[in-house]
């Protein structure tokens, strides 16, 4: 999905795409969704409103319940460059099933953060089941301001493994 098919050699910043079919009911706090858009800053979102407010081009506090965007994933939610001249990065979306279930994953791969520092591939698998599992295949650079986690559609309610902070590497798995 990025680049964007229609402009496939500028670079993405700050974009979100969606709704995009889930391929199952996907049971996510007290709501079930069928849809999700996805960001380039590291998001999954899953309702309209995700789209109009750019996905978080600043990462904040989770749950963090009066500022946008809410009801979201954050596999590694900060200020993400895609392709153009400053990388070679993708993400790409798709569905299958494996001994967990049916799934939808999101990769985002050899993408870097605005200040251009290495770069990261990364992926968000959501299972029919309701588990969600990030996985980070291979982290370089600065490292030190994702914010990882994942709130519902009030912001009240969330789970937050790293807010800002340094913590992630290559190789490793986060399962919710």
């Amino acid at each position: 999905i990025f680049p964007l098919p229609a402009t496939p050699g500028s670079a993405v910043d700050d974009k979100v795409v969606g709704p995009i079919p889930i391929g199952f009911d996907f049971k996510f706090f007290e709501n079930t969704y069928s849809q999700a858009y996805i960001s380039s800053n590291g998001l999954i979102g899953f309702s309209a409103d995700f789209a109009g407010n750019l996905a978080g081009a600043s990462n904040l506090s989770i749950p963090f319940d009066y500022r946008i965007p809410q009801n979201f994933l954050a596999p590694f939610w900060d200020d993400l460059i895609i392709g153009g001249e400053y990388n070679t990065g993708k993400v790409a979306y798709g569905t299958g099933t494996d001994d967990h279930g049916s799934y939808f994953l999101v990769e985002w791969y050899q993408v870097t953060k605005t200040n251009l520092t290495g770069s990261v591939t990364f992926e968000a698998i959501l299972y029919d089941s309701g588990d969600i599992v990030f996985q980070y295949q291979s982290l370089s650079g600065d490292l030190d301001n994702a914010s990882v986690g994942i709130e519902d559609a009030d912001g009240v309610d969330g789970l937050a493994y790293l807010i800002n902070a340094p913590g992630l590497i290559s190789n490793m798995a986060i399962l919710f």
